[in-house]
């Protein structure tokens, strides 16, 4: 398997090097989010979901956000520099509410920026429904690679659903952002097979990122996963395909451009969303 022979590569500046030339020519990729309704029919709960703690702290979490204010939201990401625009929701089942297409098309008929459904695994019909209302994209992640960490992690989602919703996606014409969290328990084996699975499924983009324990949730004493690691399979992905745009997570950004990134979640960091550009300029400039 190459993915699992790279992972084991010990000269990790060289495997960084490659995938930063590979990725050179990319475009730079700002990435914010905004929610679309945070209920969450997911049961039981999954074991490390930070929406537990939020509920807990942000002053009216879960709520549905009126169709004006998800409008305005993505208006205002474009206006400041935004690219790509994810629409995250709880796990809603394979069929999405009437108001997540009107949202949605009505945010796209005022705005060029790019936006991705989020919504976990979903139908074909609701994909296809997506579809029309002109978004780009869906994203939807694998989890784990690793079927009895995902089980255990995410014990009212399902796996194979997961898979056939990029299928899915792929197939009504949709662009998708997939990709998996590292530091769950896997295997060194398990992320190189994740990678191969991405591979193989053709997906338009690649999110790696780390695990981060969040309060009031079952896992909240797991430590996170070394962050050389996830840079590292950050970088295989970006050797074995290298013409998706590659996209680091909140706070990874020189792990993310070292490691072959050309895209990052930069939310609404106004220094991060001017000068993502700049800094990938610097980066190459620099001589090692």
């Amino acid at each position: 398997m190459d993915a699992l022979r790279l992972l084991k590569e010990e000269d990790h500046h060289a495997l960084f090097k490659e995938a930063r030339e590979l990725a050179r020519d990319r475009p730079t990729i700002a990435i914010s989010g905004s929610f679309l309704d945070t209920s969450c029919s997911s049961s039981p709960y999954c074991r490390h979901c930070c929406w537990r703690a939020r509920e807990r702290v942000w002053p009216n979490f879960r709520r549905r956000v009126t169709k004006e204010e998800f409008v305005q939201r993505g208006v205002s990401a474009r206006a400041e520099g935004i690219d790509w625009l994810y629409t995250p929701s709880g796990c809603i089942g394979p069929d999405l509410p009437e108001y997540f297409f009107e949202y949605l098309s009505a945010l796209e008929q005022v705005s060029d920026i790019e936006v991705y459904g989020l919504f976990g695994a979903v139908g074909r019909r609701s994909l296809e429904l997506l579809k029309q209302t002109g978004v780009e994209g869906y994203r939807c992640g694998i989890e784990s690679p690793n079927r009895r960490v995902f089980k255990e992690v995410k014990p009212g989602d399902d796996y194979d659903a997961r898979i056939q919703s990029i299928k899915d996606a792929k197939d009504t014409g949709l662009k998708v952002w997939s990709g998996f969290i590292i530091g769950l328990g896997e295997s060194l084996e398990d992320i190189a097979r994740g990678i191969e699975i991405l591979k193989d499924l053709e997906v338009d983009s690649v999110l790696l990122h780390p695990f981060g324990p969040c309060p009031f949730t079952e896992m909240e004493a797991m430590n996170p996963p070394s962050p050389l690691l996830v840079a590292k399979a950050t970088a295989v992905t970006r050797i074995l395909m290298p013409h998706i745009d590659l996209i680091f997570f909140h706070n990874e950004v020189e792990w993310g451009l070292t490691a072959g990134c050309n895209a990052g979640m930069v939310g609404g960091n106004p220094r991060m969303i001017s000068g993502l550009k700049e800094m990938r300029e610097v980066m190459y400039s620099y001589q090692e």
